[in-house]
């Protein structure tokens, strides 16, 4: 296992009441520090997850943990196996993984991409739903939902070093 996503399989591991199996490999990276790991979201379908986030926005599986009857699937970006990613799981339970009902919740995992118009006809191409990109000034926004109905802003920023005083970076 890669990335960020080695830190979080071993505190679940070590969390765990069962015993699990996983390929957990940990370096000292010399930084104690807090650090975002990730977004993880319900799925009440891994599999067609799955092919959503590699297909429509490019992502690859970075790693799989199954706890029982919960598994949990790890999705980075190629060569960015340093920076947070998304983790979806599902618990096979009966009645554990419903349809996800994002009630009034005002909710979204924010991406920067380098191109959202791509992303946008990438998803239209794989028959899925994209809406229209926005622009403002030389920032373009796509917002998308996944299969589940879990919400994403796309954000294409312009090249070059960019700080946005009193956002986050």
């Amino acid at each position: 296992m890669k990335g960020p996503f080695r830190n979080l399989a071993l505190l679940l591991t070590l969390c765990s009441l069962t015993v699990i199996a996983a390929d957990i490999e940990v370096k000292p990276n010399g930084d104690a520090g807090p650090s975002l790991k990730g977004a993880a979201l319900r799925s009440t379908d891994l599999d067609r997850s799955i092919k959503y986030y590699k297909t429509g926005l490019g992502m690859v599986v970075t790693g799989k943990l199954v706890n029982g009857a919960v598994t949990e699937v790890f999705l980075g970006f190629e060569g960015r196996e340093n920076q947070p990613g998304l983790v979806i799981f599902r618990d096979s339970t009966p009645g554990k993984s419903p349809p996800v009902d994002h009630g009034n919740a005002a909710n979204r995992v924010i991406l920067t991409m380098p191109d959202v118009a791509a992303i946008a006809a990438r998803l239209t191409a794989a028959g899925y739903e994209a809406g229209e990109v926005h622009g403002n000034g030389n920032v373009k926004v796509l917002m998308i939902k996944d299969p589940d109905g879990h919400a994403f802003e796309l954000v294409q920023l312009p090249q070059g070093d960019i700080h946005l005083k009193g956002a986050m970076h």
